[in-house]
């Protein structure tokens, strides 16, 4: 009977799977190669950089651009497309400007000009090719921009508490009526004081980001969100926890407003006894590691909330990496758990294979950092019918 195995290729942060026909009997790890190569030329990715002239502008001004268009398995210049799209974006996500960039022999310029009336803020600067479409807008370039309002001086205000649901403005101008904006709701205040409190309504405090006006000055304020809670995530090195073996497991926590969030608190079992202390070391990211029992479950406890962890996986197999984190030293791949015999380990980087080797229960196997090129590189588990059973992404600087 045939079967469908779907080959997983991830390179450059791009995600892509592969259908491929295949019979177990016919699966050859010698055959992993010419796939790779099958699907870069099927399927070409492209990735994106832009530099600007510089991050902070005054309305007004214009924005001078060279995009960047490089092949994203080799990082060589890419002359597949022929149009760059840019677009400018406000705080509140709607596209304020976009512009199409012509290149000749691969090679892109252009400016971006900016409306004297525009508000001050965060804005955002995307960019993206016809390919890069394909893959949906997580791959498309992005990059912050201040916009300053050349009004600040003569109508600007100071702004303080955004986010208690009050904000308070120390105005310039006390005799121009201050509009709120949330969504597509506007209301109008005339006050003729230079601080003035607001109370936000539901609207507003709900929209996260508002547009407040005085006069020709405009500026968008967060405000937060009626929702506080924070999105924890755990994520198991090789995609399982293994009953009875040290794991690590990556945590990632996120505000409702899509930042992150640092926490710090306890993993306990059922039975409620401390496993392992757990805080977030940089971006609301951090790792813990811990020995599963099977059966049992894990939560995670902070501020009085409480997080589950994934449950034990006892038919799971797993590739766990040590040196990883460590430059200088080679990467010490192990298979753990129940792995079938005749898996085979696939190192490949932006869909270039580095590494084909057997990989069995008990041998680990040894990578030379110096045969990686610079960037991500995927580590897939292999069982003898050509299906992953487990992935790890390891850094190479």
């Amino acid at each position: 009977m045939k079967k469908t195995h779907l080959v997983n290729i991830v390179f450059l942060g791009l995600s892509l799977a592969i259908p491929e026909v295949i019979s177990a009997s016919d699966f050859n790890p010698d055959s992993i190669a010419p796939r790779l190569q099958r699907q870069l030329a099927e399927y070409p990715q492209e990735s994106i950089h832009i530099t600007t002239d510089q991050g902070v502008y005054l309305a007004g001004d214009t924005i001078w651009m060279r995009p960047f268009v490089v092949n994203a398995s080799t990082l060589q210049q890419s002359d597949a497309s022929r149009y760059v799209y840019v677009e400018l974006a406000a705080p509140t996500g709607e596209v304020v400007r976009r512009i199409k960039l012509l290149g000749r022999d691969g090679r892109f310029k252009g400016y971006l000009p900016l409306d004297l009336d525009l508000p001050e803020g965060q804005y955002t600067l995307s960019a993206y090719t016809t390919f890069m479409r394909n893959m949906g807008p997580d791959f498309f370039f992005r990059k912050k921009v201040s916009v300053l309002s050349p009004y600040a001086m003569k109508e600007g205000f100071e702004v303080s508490s955004p986010k208690s649901g009050t904000i308070r403005l120390d105005r310039t101008n006390v005799e121009v009526p201050i509009k709120i904006k949330a969504d597509d709701k506007e209301r109008i205040l005339k006050k003729d004081d230079r601080l003035v409190d607001i109370s936000l309504n539901k609207g507003e405090k709900n929209a996260g980001t508002i547009l407040v006006s005085n006069g020709q000055y405009s500026r968008y304020i967060n405000v937060g969100d009626a929702d506080t809670t924070i999105a924890v995530s755990f994520h198991p090195e090789g995609g399982y926890l293994i009953p009875g073996e040290n794991c690590k497991v990556g945590v990632k926590a996120i505000g409702p407003d899509g930042l992150s969030r640092d926490i710090s608190g306890i993993i306990v079992d059922s039975k409620g006894r401390n496993v392992a202390n757990f805080s977030t070391i940089h971006a609301g990211m951090g790792s813990v590691t811990i020995r599963p029992e099977a059966g049992e479950t894990y939560t995670f406890r902070t501020n009085g909330n409480s997080y589950r962890l994934p449950d034990a996986e006892s038919n799971a197999a797993v590739i766990h990496a040590e040196g990883a984190d460590t430059p200088g030293v080679p990467i010490v791949v192990k298979a753990i758990g129940r792995v079938p015999a005749g898996c085979t380990l696939v190192a490949q980087t932006r869909g270039q294979l580095t590494q084909l080797s057997p990989i069995a229960l008990g041998s680990p196997v040894s990578i030379d950092r110096t045969t990686l090129p610079t960037g991500v590189t995927q580590l897939l588990l292999i069982d003898p019918s050509g299906n992953t059973l487990s992935e790890r992404l390891i850094w190479n600087n």
